[in-house]
């Protein structure tokens, strides 16, 4: 369906078809937050004579990102042939249109009087928003022949604030804090920080050549105050200390916690010891079901002292399995790419140590490496 999208607006606040598409304030007390939309800069007022409405400075962001994209077409009239057009279609419709709906229907009728002209058949369809009863003043100016028509220069429009900086996606405000920090921010605009309740610093960390700070403001810094204070009750009873001991009770654990698995990587490679105590050979591999892949490194590792070429295997049939394979002399990378090409595997490493996995079952491990 080949259909045209025109908006309609007034010569005399061109927002669309005159204004910049750029970041600004959604009101001209600069208080509400930032939009990036077609606008003629959050200072604009138009002229006293205008009375057909919509006067204001921006246009809707949707609007806006249509219009930039080519989706959409504009066009401004002035207000005098606005009202003409409004009065015809009052005396042949019998609705007295209101004078932003009023813009529609002008240029409606323009594209009417076009094809009557060409001969050329379209659907116009238009939007009546409204009813005019409420601006009985400004349609008595204008068959008082009072109204006139004011386009603003482009050395005017120029001249007018607009508030805009960096690109930054969706709406944002622009908060500064004394002489302290200036930037766009999405948090609730006010006067004083104050007002906003408890400011709480959650994380820091260096950025760039800087550093980035998280915050939480208002009722999200008293949640994670709870949430936090909570923690600290869950943990104090867990270790059976006062809740102003709990991190030196943490930092005991940790110690304590190291110190037990110092002795358990001892044990550990005792019973790797003893269960290759009798292996030789060439060429090794076994498998370990319950070991995790650091464990079959560190196993293949201590293999590779009594024979050539050692590989050790965790994991099972449903699952697949880890691998690492090492060797003292010669470069196993070969047996590796091999190994992957074989049995569906991915992995790699150095010289004399590569690791991975395979999606394989272990009798396939096993006649794989009877060809090795």
């Amino acid at each position: 369906m080949d259909c045209r999208f025109v908006a309609v607006e007034p010569a005399s606040c061109p927002s669309l078809t005159r204004g910049k598409y750029v970041y600004d304030y959604c009101d001209t007390g600069m208080i509400c937050p930032l939009a990036k939309m077609y606008t003629l800069g959050s200072g604009f007022i138009p002229s006293a004579s205008h009375a057909g409405g919509l006067r204001y400075h921006g246009m809707n962001p949707t609007l806006s990102e249509l219009y930039d994209q080519g989706l959409m077409e504009a066009v401004s009239v002035e207000q005098t042939s606005v009202f003409a057009a409004a009065e015809y279609f009052a005396r042949v419709e019998g609705i007295l249109p209101a004078p932003e709906s009023s813009h529609a229907i002008k240029v409606a009728l323009d594209e009417a009087l076009k094809c009557k002209e060409t001969g050329e058949e379209k659907t116009i369809v238009f939007g009546l928003t409204g009813t005019g009863y409420f601006d009985m003043f400004a349609y008595e100016r204008f068959n008082n022949g009072e109204m006139s028509d004011y386009i603003p220069t482009d050395e005017e429009l120029e001249n007018y604030n607009y508030r805009s900086k960096k690109e930054i996606k969706g709406q944002v405000r622009l908060t500064k804090i004394g002489d302290v920090d200036l930037c766009a921010c999405c948090g609730t605009h006010v006067a004083l920080t104050g007002e906003i309740g408890p400011i709480k610093a959650v994380s820091m960390m260096n950025y760039k050549s800087g550093v980035r700070i998280t915050l939480q403001v208002g009722r999200k810094a008293f949640a994670d105050y709870c949430e936090k204070n909570a923690s600290v009750y869950a943990i104090s009873a867990l270790l059976c200390a006062k809740t102003e001991e709990v991190a030196d009770a943490v930092e005991k654990l940790q110690m304590r916690l190291k110190d037990a698995d110092f002795r358990y990587q001892a044990l550990k490679k005792e019973l790797f010891a003893e269960k290759i105590k009798a292996v030789s050979g060439e060429r090794y591999c076994m498998f370990d079901d319950g070991a995790s892949a650091d464990d079959a490194r560190i196993l293949a590792d201590m293999l590779a002292d009594k024979v050539g070429i050692a590989a050790v295997f965790s994991g099972n049939d449903e699952e697949g399995y880890k691998y690492a394979v090492v060797s003292r002399e010669s470069d196993v990378r070969e047996i590796g790419k091999s190994l992957n090409s074989a049995l569906n595997g991915r992995g790699g490493g150095k010289p004399n140590m590569i690791q991975g996995s395979v999606a394989a079952s272990k009798a396939e491990i096993e006649s794989f490496w009877a060809t090795v």
